[in-house]
């Protein structure tokens, strides 16, 4: 097979990320029939022996975005011309392609889509039974398509974890099943867009994510064994799963623990030998009342009456803090250049304690008392720790 000239690999590569369908269909060669004749014959070359028959040249594969601009080409062309009912030929060559394909694109239609789609005849022509039908796949437009390849990138960050293949495969849908303005090609996009992350779980197994986000649909019982931060070993617990939420690149079970009469957050990679006790549940006033204290906490941690929060903050961590939104109740006041100064009211626990001390020297802790006091504490045991 001939190579290709370098000239025709510079110009491939300088293809933008976003690009409209071709501007001619008709001039590319779509068709099956077309293309497997336009390929050359076997040569058959003599010697001693049997003949040897050289492999035709390979024909590139028809993708799911070429499938996909003719479905919508062809309803189009359905719904400005309701009434001449064009064939299968019609379409052909209207779109560019062979009649075999249309015929597919039309039963996919029909059945994937559910389109109204009526003929007549065997010989006849093909017409919407209603005017105006919308396409069955979501209308997409060029920023939206921008919007889904950065969560695509988002996908490189559980790289290696088994989260990866079932996050990348739903993404892969998204992209085929969207109707959009513009092509979009997510591959390329991660020339121009990344996205990284640290600390995210690598032993978090989709099942357990499957498990128990029914049992908190349906409400049943879980049992497992779990080992905490303090535990030397796991121990069996039995709770009653509400719902789960990922913090700080882990993710977490929020759940009634009978056994201390309170709610507890379990991590989901020191969750093992997870089971439903076949028991259902009921949520009480007093559980609901526990629940809605979370609003009011930073990180995972819960716990604590909602107290006032003032830091100070100067340098560089000045100017980060501005601009992210760190809880729904924050105020931020801008003192100069290079300082700031935070108001929070949230949960008085461990997670506030860890979000003073993220900050460093650049932070100081003006309210409550006594988390000035607490930040003193750890800055001294480092010290004593030289």
């Amino acid at each position: 097979v001939p190579r290709p000239p370098p000239h025709a690999a510079a110009r491939a590569s300088e293809q933008p990320p976003l690009a409209s369908p071709p501007a001619h269909p008709r001039r590319e060669a779509a068709s099956d029939a077309a293309s497997a004749s336009a390929l050359p014959a076997p040569k058959r070359t003599r010697g001693r022996g049997h003949a040897e028959v050289e492999p035709p040249v390979p024909r590139p594969a028809v993708t799911a975005r070429d499938v996909m601009w003719r479905v919508l080409e062809i309803h189009r062309l359905l719904n400005a011309r309701p009434r001449q009912a064009p064939t299968a030929q019609n379409l052909a060559d209207e779109v560019g392609t062979s009649l075999r394909n249309v015929q597919r694109d039309i039963a996919m239609m029909r059945h994937t889509f559910r389109l109204p789609i009526a003929s007549k005849g065997q010989r006849g022509g093909y017409y919407y039974t209603r005017r105006d039908v919308e396409f069955g796949g979501a209308t997409a437009s060029a920023s939206e398509l921008v919007a889904l390849a950065i969560a695509a990138q988002m996908v490189r960050a559980y790289a290696g974890t088994r989260l990866e293949n079932g996050v990348r495969g739903a993404l892969q849908k998204l992209r085929l099943e969207a109707r959009a303005e513009h092509a979009l090609d997510l591959d390329r996009l991660a020339d121009v867009l990344s996205f990284r992350g640290t600390g995210f779980d690598l032993i978090t197994d989709p099942g357990l994510f499957e498990k128990l986000t029914l049992a908190a649909l349906q409400r049943e019982e879980l049992r497992f064994s779990y080992q905490g931060t303090e535990d030397l070993q796991p121990r069996e617990r039995t709770v009653e799963p509400w719902r789960l939420f990922c913090e700080d690149n882990a993710w977490y079970l929020r759940a009634w623990d009978p056994a201390v009469g309170d709610i507890r957050h379990f991590c989901l990679s020191r969750m093992e030998e997870v089971r439903a006790t076949g028991r259902r549940f009921v949520r009480t006033p007093k559980q609901e009342k526990a629940d809605a204290k979370f609003d009011d906490a930073l990180g995972a941690f819960g716990g604590g009456p909602p107290v006032r929060v003032v830091l100070r903050l100067r340098g560089r961590a000045a100017c980060s803090v501005r601009r992210r939104v760190w809880h729904k109740s924050q105020k931020i006041r801008v003192l100069g250049p290079r300082e700031t100064e935070l108001e929070l009211r949230v949960a008085d626990n461990a997670g506030l304690l860890h979000f003073a001390l993220r900050w460093g020297m650049d932070a100081r802790v003006l309210e409550p008392a006594s988390l000035r006091e607490k930040v003193l504490e750890h800055a001294r045991g480092m010290l004593a720790q030289g």
